[in-house]
C-alpha cells in the first residue's frame, strides 16, 4: 500500500489470495472454476499462462485426462508432484516465489494504479513480472472490465517476486 498510495490507490486494502502452494493447491488453484468452461477455454488459458517447458510436460496429461474434473485433477496432482520431484516446478508459488493479489473487488482505477506500482517494481527488480490475469490476457479485456466491471470471477495480479525460480 506504501507504494500505491503515492499514486492515487484508493482502496482500503488488498488481499493477498494466494503465496506458497503444495502440489495439490497448485492443481486446485489451475483447475478452478475454468474446468466448467470446457476444454478449449481450459487449454488456451493453460498455454497463455505457463511455460513452454511445464506445457510441454504438463498438457500430455491434461489433454487425456479431460473427460471429468476428478480424473484431471489426480492426474496433474500426480504429473506436478513428478515434476517437482525433477526439479520442475509448475509455478513460483511452489517455492513461495510468487503472489496473486485480488482483484475483483478492485475498482478499474485502482488495477491500473496497481500495474503501475507493479511496473515501478518491476524497474526496481523487487519483481520478475506482475500481470493481471482474467483481464490483460484476454483480448479487449481492459476494455470490457472498464465498462462492464468484473467479468471473470478468477482475475487477479499474478506477481513473480525476483526469488522466484526461472521458467514460470
Amino acid at each position: 500500500l506504501s507504494k500505491l498510495r503515492p499514486l492515487g490507490f484508493k482502496a482500503s486494502s488488498i488481499t493477498i489470495n494466494s503465496t506458497f502452494r503444495t502440489p495439490e493447491n497448485q492443481v486446485d488453484a489451475m483447475i478452478g472454476t475454468r474446468y466448467a468452461k470446457g476444454k478449449d477455454f481450459f487449454l488456451n488459458w493453460f498455454k497463455t499462462n505457463y511455460s513452454d517447458s511445464v506445457e510441454r510436460q504438463l498438457l500430455p496429461t491434461i489433454e487425456s485426462n479431460f473427460s471429468s474434473q476428478a480424473k484431471l485433477r489426480e492426474a496433474m496432482i500426480k504429473k506436478v508432484k513428478q515434476m517437482k520431484d525433477a526439479g520442475t516446478l509448475v509455478s513460483a508459488h511452489m517455492r513461495s516465489g510468487a503472489v496473486d493479489i485480488r482483484s475483483n473487488n478492485l475498482t478499474f482505477e485502482d488495477c491500473e494504479i496497481m500495474e503501475t506500482a507493479i511496473a515501478e517494481l518491476k524497474a526496481e527488480n523487487i519483481v520478475k513480472s506482475g500481470k493481471w490475469e482474467g483481464v490483460a490476457d484476454v483480448t479487449g479485456g481492459k476494455t470490457r472490465r472498464k465498462v462492464a466491471g468484473v467479468f471473470d470471477e478468477n482475475e487477479h495480479f499474478h506477481i513473480t517476486l525476483t526469488v522466484a525460480p526461472e521458467g514460470e
